[in-house]
């Protein structure tokens, strides 16, 4: 039987085009190191990669990492949650990182798309704690999995959590992500909703060009990995509002 989580994760997969083969008994074709499982085991995997000539297809979305208006600190459902004390039925934050990862690999999932929140990750100004990042980032990097960043949220020693950042500031914060992960993505998400929602305090766009997008672009283009990509934030409208807005 599939956790509620897991079927989440089959299920946008499906919609995706991609082969649906979480939950067949037959075994699919991995290479392993030394030490590890196969996936179908039901064990977990320390490192594997497809030798099937199936290559990866579609991204996926993981739980939002942040939810700042309904919850202080990290969503308890999410990736960044502190640990089983706060996570969501006491979960064991970690393992429920490895096992969703498992199942991303397991459907050969191109990328998953994640949010790095900023206010998590840099509590004080230019105080940073990565421990959680890159435990998520060792860990898909074992799997063949990579990670669409959504850096995201602005800390409160810089205004409210939806507030515009000074654009400096967030130039900074990018810049120091790229300095320690750009070299395990292809690309880079500004923002999260931008034209609406809850990640911003209002939908304005002139200010997320300025405050965000700009800022963020010429952090990642002065790295030491300029072929990144920056993407605009994704839109809430399904619709794909997000070309008119700009």
């Amino acid at each position: 039987m599939f956790s509620r989580r897991a079927f989440g994760i089959l299920l946008c997969a499906l919609v995706l085009g991609i082969p649906a083969e979480l939950g067949s008994q037959s075994p699919v074709p991995f290479e392993a190191t030394a030490g590890t499982s196969i996936p179908n085991s039901g064990e977990s995997v320390a490192s594997a990669h497809l030798v099937s000539g199936r290559l990866p297809q579609g991204g996926i979305n993981v739980e939002p990492s942040a939810r700042p208006w309904q919850y202080l600190g990290a969503n308890p459902d999410g990736w960044f949650c502190p640990s089983a004390a706060t996570c969501s039925g006491g979960a064991d934050p970690i393992a429920r990182i490895n096992h969703e990862l498992d199942e991303a690999a397991i459907l050969h999932v191109a990328n998953v798309r994640l949010e790095i929140p900023w206010f998590l990750v840099e509590p004080q100004r230019g105080v940073y704690d990565w421990s959680r990042v890159d435990t998520i980032f060792s860990a898909a990097q074992a799997r063949g999995v990579q990670i669409q960043p959504i850096l995201v949220y602005t800390p409160a020693w810089d205004g409210a959590y939806d507030a515009f950042p000074p654009a400096g500031d967030f130039q900074a914060f990018v810049a120091a992500f790229m300095a320690r992960h750009g070299g395990q993505i292809s690309a880079v998400e500004m923002w999260n909703e931008p034209d609406g929602g809850q990640s911003l305090a209002s939908n304005d766009p002139a200010s997320y060009v300025k405050d965000i997008l700009i800022p963020g672009y010429t952090a990642v283009h002065s790295s030491s990995h300029p072929g990144v990509k920056v993407i605009e934030g994704g839109s809430i409208n399904d619709a794909g509002g997000n070309p008119a807005w700009l």
